[in-house]
């Protein structure tokens, strides 16, 4: 909770408002819906399907995120809603593998302004960087934006660094993903004072940094 804490500030960040620090806690990657699930019937279904929307994301689930974007479409009573199963389904078409026209579906769907730091557009328009970086025809670009600090939500710059580390690594730019990621542990603290998908990444950035050893890192990042 004390990672959550900053996001308690903006309880009514549309268009979801209920249960701010549970949602905004999925939203920012640091939770589950897992740890929600008792308090999901408070929920209005639109609601839930956005928290589900982005766990399947991470959870890299194809078929959950397409079942959450159909939903959402199904049930959609303003743009806002048309909007974020349109970029539903681009995500989902990402994880099912149509990477590069999943991508582009998203970037060319998701707004580019005028939303909240919390709101779930924030939380896609992450996703869709972290994505971006997991392609490799794609990863320089996504590289390129994780290198300036995210300018939404603070609890998604804590997860910059881990996913700048993993882009970087990927692309054997060992020295300066160590960086990345010891700045993410330093940030996040050790794995055994976290939990759900927080926990997740601290270990595998332990895991890293002991893979590196005593690699001396570089200093161009």
């Amino acid at each position: 909770r004390a990672l959550l804490s900053p996001l308690a500030r903006d309880p009514v960040t549309a268009p979801t408002h209920v249960r701010p620090l549970e949602r905004l806690g999925v939203y920012a990657g640091v939770s589950d819906t897992t740890a929600a699930d008792d308090r999901l019937f408070e929920l209005e279904p639109l609601q839930v399907d956005a928290l589900r929307l982005v766990a399947a994301i991470d959870r890299r689930d194809a078929g959950d995120a397409q079942r959450a974007a159909q939903r959402i479409a199904a049930a959609a009573t303003d743009s806002t809603w048309r909007t974020i199963a349109e970029a539903g389904y681009g995500f989902a078409a990402v994880l099912g593998g149509e990477t590069i026209a999943g991508l582009a579906q998203v970037q060319a769907t998701l707004p580019r302004r005028g939303f909240g730091a919390g709101s779930i557009f924030d939380a896609l328009w992450f996703r869709w960087v972290e994505l971006l970086a997991e392609e490799p025809q794609t990863r320089d670009r996504a590289i390129e934006l994780l290198l300036t600090p995210w300018a939404g939500e603070s609890a998604l710059e804590l997860q910059r660094q881990y996913v700048l580390g993993r882009a970087l690594e990927a692309r054997g730019d060992f020295g300066n993903a160590r960086i990345a990621y010891t700045r993410f542990i330093t940030a996040a603290g050790e794995p055994s004072g976290l939990s759900g998908p927080i926990r997740v990444r601290a270990e595998s950035a332990r895991d890293a940094l002991a893979r590196f050893g005593s690699q001396r890192p570089s200093t161009t990042g």
